[in-house]
């Protein structure tokens, strides 16, 4: 086939059957071997892209010449050393942190508002759930106990019938063995 020049310095080739884009060097390349699970296999080019280091750093202002200050303003005195502002510095390796803008401190301190409210909402919930648990405990306490009182007053008068019961029994055996007759001897 015939090669086509694009925009800008990357040309596009077709040799065989590849269709490759050459790309500036600082890419790796390498031929893979790919398996389907029906039993096919492909031979493909992965290319490994070398990245960028990245820095999560806010942009910093273009450099500006000062200006002119007024002959008439006097030069402000030096401030101390501890009072003036410095940037802080970046930690030594690992993550880089930024500042906060204004729109997200407010964002971050709504949102924090918001939790306190949720949670003080919730631990209010939580207390009210725990008395009425608590009120519902004892009252499920209290109609046991009042079962108990029953069921002891239920036994004690079943044992009370049975005793007279017996009681009138025994007697009235006594009274028939003494009502009878006495056979003559």
């Amino acid at each position: 086939m015939t090669d086509e020049k694009t925009s800008g310095d990357k040309t596009i080739s077709l040799t065989g059957k590849t269709l490759s884009l050459k790309k500036p060097a600082g890419n790796e390349q390498s031929m893979v071997r790919q398996s389907f699970s029906h039993g096919r296999t492909k031979t493909v080019v992965v290319e490994k892209v070398s990245a960028k280091p990245r820095s999560f750093a806010p942009p910093r202002p273009p450099a500006q010449a000062p200006a002119a200050a007024p002959a008439a303003e006097k030069p402000r005195p030096a401030a101390p050393a501890a009072a003036t502002p410095t940037a802080p510095k970046p930690p030594a390796a690992g993550m880089i942190l930024r500042t906060l803008s204004d729109e997200e401190r407010e964002a971050r301190d709504r949102v924090l508002a918001e939790a306190r409210v949720r949670e003080a909402e919730e631990r209010k919930v939580s207390v009210d759930e725990q008395a009425r648990r608590a009120e519902e405990e004892a009252r499920r306490a209290a109609e046991r106990a009042e079962q108990d009182r029953r069921q002891r007053d239920e036994d004690e008068r079943r044992r009370a019938e049975d005793d007279a019961r017996r009681r009138a029994e025994f007697e009235s055996r006594r009274r028939a063995s003494d009502e009878r007759p006495r056979s003559l001897d």
